[in-house]
């Protein structure tokens, strides 16, 4: 005779906060542990200023290599450690650039980014949590090391690499509400720019349009591969779609106002007429994005119609 096979106990609330919740309380105590031990330490002078940001370092890597060696043992509590670890690493670097002045900005940029790529991948083994905390901290590094003013092409490069790094992890993870922090944190930034550029000298930028470009191809393209899974809810799917509509609007734009700042140069032109062409092919290929294309038909044509071409008309009919 089949033996009967007993049905598949459903996991209570009360457990899942006993499992989960009270060792994430444990995490944040921690970490506020070791920020209340570094200001205490400030207010107080007990220790030198070097001397308190070796041992908040310290900390730190201490909390991720304890956390990375557990994990197979007690896995909850390794990426409590390790989301631990990883904040106060973030703690300690803002506290050198800004609170001590061991470093200089340069030097602060180049810790805070190397944080950033280590917790992204510590993500893809800890969790989303992780994956969080990486992104709060790659977007907050230009304001924490000061660079808000002008965006320079190693800062536009970081901020490009740290959204494709976190598009790839959360497309692999399925972590779609992730991937849509990523698009407002990287959008965010780029709409600050430019309110800040085009108050100080105008947005001219050839380096700021290549950038804005190829934002708008990560945020369309990289949530494509998610739409295959099998595993994914109506909800997630529905994240993920206007994730992807919300990239190639937001990019079009702001790519037709750099355009628009720059006078109408020709590379600017460039960088939207590849925009709009992808956005073609897209609209072609994937049922989901119809009607994208006549969005950057009309991107097109705003900017040609707010051309002054009577000034230029060769060059506006080499444009068109």
């Amino acid at each position: 005779p089949e033996v009967e096979q007993e049905p598949q106990r459903k996991i209570t609330l009360e457990e899942k906060l006993g499992a989960r919740v009270f060792v994430w309380v444990a995490a944040v105590a921690i970490a506020l542990a070791g920020a209340y031990f570094v200001k205490y330490s400030f207010d107080n002078d007990l220790i030198s200023a070097k001397l308190r940001i070796i041992i908040a370092t310290c900390c730190g890597i201490g909390l991720v290599i304890g956390g990375y060696v557990s994990h197979h043992r007690i896995r909850r509590i390794a990426s409590a450690l390790v989301a631990a670890g990883v904040t106060t690493l973030l703690a300690a670097a803002f506290a050198a650039v800004h609170v001590e002045h061991l470093v200089s900005t340069a030097v602060g940029f180049i810790l805070l980014a190397i944080i950033t790529a280590a917790a992204v991948l510590l993500s893809l083994r800890h969790g989303p949590i992780v994956a969080l905390i990486a992104l709060i901290g790659g977007f907050a590094t230009p304001a924490i090391v000061g660079r808000v003013e002008q965006p320079t092409t190693t800062l536009l490069l970081y901020i490009l690499l740290l959204e494709i790094g976190l598009v790839t992890i959360t497309r692999r993870r399925a972590w779609f509400g992730l991937m849509a922090l990523t698009l407002v944190g990287g959008y965010g930034w780029s709409i600050a720019w430019m309110i800040i550029m085009w108050d100080q000298a105008g947005v001219s930028g050839s380096a700021f349009a290549l950038f804005l470009t190829a934002s708008a191809v990560a945020f369309v393209v990289g949530p494509a591969a998610m739409r295959g899974r099998d595993d994914l809810t109506a909800r997630a799917r529905t994240v993920i779609n206007v994730t992807r509509w919300i990239g190639a609007i937001v990019g079009l734009i702001l790519v037709a106002v750099v355009v628009r700042g720059a006078e109408f140069a020709t590379t600017h032109w460039m960088y939207l007429g590849l925009l709009s062409a992808g956005c073609m092919a897209v609209d072609r290929f994937d049922a989901r994005m119809r009607g994208v294309s006549w969005l950057a038909m009309l991107c097109c044509v705003a900017g040609f119609m707010a051309w002054p071409h009577a000034d230029e008309p060769v060059r506006f009919g080499m444009t068109l």
